[in-house]
């Protein structure tokens, strides 16, 4: 058999399967497909890459709101009319993380529109109850069809499993062990996150207020959610975020990353002091680690008080409408350079 007849059959081999993705797209099942499994973000970015200087990316803290809000705009909604000379599309779904903007942000064209996108930064994101979420096998589905494979190619990947999709019990497994085994900075006073969990149920029990069952499962509920030191070596957040700055700074777009306010407030009312300077601590690690790699971070970690938040009963990162419009006043200065840059430039 010789190489003529080898890349002969390579050829043909390769044209077929290029005819195969094409019918797959004009016969409409790929769009199909897309509407079936949920996973349309980047067709509305490609629609948006086209007339926006500015992206946002959020998960639910963009859009949800308070149900006695008399304003019920998002933040990006916000962001946009305080900035009545700019162009800004949304792109925002609940739960998702780093690696979907990664995903979409791979998919904007050098010729685009897009000079800036905002991304979430959310803390919350980097802890165990997130990392082995329920949600991460279908948000990595979906990852697999943001990617810019051929179509085809990324339907065969989904249906054969060619993406993160562990089964729910083993997500819960790694969660657990990761709750029983990382460690915690000595000043908590606790060797893991269980330990440190019965500590604040037991302070809770015996104080003057905040001892009933409710409030006693709300503070254990803070630690688990926030009682984690970020290791920048091993968390997958911060490899998502990495690859990120890489993938704007080729396609020379300004990152511009919203740390995402947390309810300091209740941490502390709940937990103690001990939980909110592990959340500060953790902030300050994001930030010294993008701020050297020329991103702007605009820190909105206890920009909002706990009695903006809508849900008062549960750790999110969900605002009211004084919470919002804070935020976005907030990423409005972002946008206006400061004196000392004005004098660099000029």
């Amino acid at each position: 058999m010789t190489w003529r007849f080898i890349l002969i059959r390579f050829v043909l081999v390769w044209a077929f399967l290029g005819l195969l993705n094409e019918v797959y797209l004009r016969s409409g099942m790929h769009h199909h497909d897309l509407r079936m499994l949920g996973a349309t973000l980047h067709l509305r970015l490609d629609t948006l890459q086209k007339h926006n200087d500015i992206l946002y990316f959020g998960e639910s803290s963009n859009a949800t709101f308070s149900a006695n809000d008399q304003d019920r705009r998002s933040i990006s909604q916000l962001l946009a009319e305080r900035l009545p000379d700019r162009h800004v599309g949304t792109i925002d779904r609940g739960a998702i993380h780093a690696s979907t903007y990664l995903a979409l942000a791979e998919r904007i064209n050098t010729s685009s529109s897009v000079k800036q996108i905002v991304v979430t930064l959310n803390l919350r994101s980097f802890g165990a109850d997130w990392i082995h979420s329920g949600l991460e096998s279908e948000i990595c589905q979906d990852n697999v069809m943001y990617s810019n494979y051929p179509a085809l190619l990324k339907r065969l990947m989904v249906a054969a499993g060619g993406y993160d999709n562990k089964e729910t019990m083993l997500r819960k497994m790694y969660r657990e062990y990761q709750w029983r085994t990382d460690a915690l900075p000595d000043y908590v006073g606790a060797s893991n996150v269980r330990s440190w969990e019965r500590k604040v149920g037991e302070m809770r029990q015996s104080a003057k207020e905040f001892n009933d069952t409710a409030s006693i499962s709300l503070a254990k509920t803070y630690v688990r959610s926030y009682g984690f030191l970020i290791d920048t070596l091993t968390n997958p957040r911060i490899a998502d975020f990495d690859a990120l700055v890489e993938v704007c700074r080729k396609k020379k777009i300004e990152l511009i990353l919203n740390l995402m306010p947390e309810n300091m407030d209740y941490a502390r009312r709940y937990c103690g002091l001990e939980l909110p300077k592990l959340m500060r601590q953790n902030a300050e690690i994001l930030k010294s680690r993008y701020v050297k790699r020329g991103v702007r971070v605009v820190d909105n970690l206890e920009l909002v008080k706990g009695e903006d938040f809508v849900d008062q009963n549960w750790t999110t990162e969900h605002y009211n409408q004084t919470g919002r419009r804070l935020i976005a006043n907030q990423l409005k200065a972002a946008f206006i350079p400061s004196k000392i840059e004005e004098e660099v430039v000029y």
